[in-house]
Parts: C-alpha cells; structure tokens; sequence
C-alpha cells in the first residue's frame, strides 16, 4: 500500500484480516475493506489487483470463481498480478490452507478471459527462506 500510494496511485486496500485492515488503516490513513476475494463484486472498477502471497490460502478447486471475479472487477486491459508458492502441493500446514502452483497449473487456471504477459519463478527473499520457490503470474484482462 505505501509503495503503490507513493507512487500516486489510488489504492483500495482489502485484506480478509480484521488485523491486517486495521494495521493498514493505522499505518498508512486508509479505509481497507475488510473481506475475502471469494467476497468480491466490483465490476469494472480498478485498473489493476495485486494479489500478492493471497490467492495461496483459496481451495484450487475454488480458484476459478476467484479469478473470475477479479477479472469482472476490472476494467478493460486491466492487469492482475497474482502468486502462490512454487510446487503441486494443497493442503494444511500450520492450521492454515495451502494452494501451491506450478506453471501448468496456473496456465490451466487462468484459460478464461486473461491474457498472460509473464509467468516466472523467484526465491523467497526473507531470512531462513532461501529454498522456497515462488511463482508470479501477471495477467492482462481480454
């Protein structure tokens, strides 16, 4: 949020966290809504969605309905940015769900609607991280 505020975007914040909203709201004077991307009914109203780290803890199964509305809420050639940890694995680790993807995976999910700019692979950059994988996938609205 502060990086894209910075930059003089307009930011909408959202995060499915009560905690996470009211950090954001604390820290940077923003209103975030506070829901899920399951929860989601804009239409044609943002230029762009960063989903950074988030989509991961959707059930793979409910994907495409998420990206179905991400992709309704924005507006024509608008780019969304999505990414998951690299591999094939679902689940829970630690109390929490767990959608992992590959590039197959992520091209199979993303068939409807979106163009794909870039899909790319990159290291976790965080202390203790170095061995995680991460994909990135940025995607143009058709």
């Amino acid at each position: 949020t502060r990086t894209m505020l910075n930059d003089g975007f307009v930011v909408t914040s959202t995060d499915a966290s009560k905690a996470m909203c009211a950090l954001a709201r604390e820290t940077f004077g923003v209103k975030p809504t506070c829901e899920r991307f399951e929860d989601l009914d804009a239409v044609c109203e943002y230029d762009g969605i960063w989903a950074c780290a988030s989509l991961l803890h959707v059930e793979k199964r409910k994907l495409p309905a998420v990206l179905k509305k991400a992709h309704d809420a924005l507006r024509e050639n608008g780019v969304f940015y999505m990414s998951f940890k690299y591999g094939c694995f679902e689940g829970k680790r630690g109390g929490r769900w767990y959608t992992n993807l590959d590039e197959t995976a992520a091209v199979e999910l993303v068939g409807f609607g979106f163009g794909i700019v870039e899909i790319w692979v990159t290291g976790d950059v965080r202390p203790g991280r170095a061995g995680e994988r991460w994909l990135n996938c940025l995607l143009r609205k058709r």
